[in-house]
């Protein structure tokens, strides 16, 4: 599988339009080229919460 295929594949549950401004997402070092052999994956799902008393 090429990486370009994988990178298809994440953005089908985790689209680049909802990021915000500062995250860093799609391939950031690499060619879409190059096989996919190992992968590594972060995902941070923080909720954050305002409560007013």
């Amino acid at each position: 599988m090429k990486t370009e295929q994988l990178i298809s594949a994440f953005e089908t549950f985790a689209p680049t339009y909802l990021a915000n401004d500062w995250d860093n997402v799609g391939l950031l070092v690499g060619s879409k080229e190059w096989p996919a052999n190992i992968i590594l994956l972060t995902i941070a799902n923080i909720h954050l919460f305002s409560f007013t008393v």
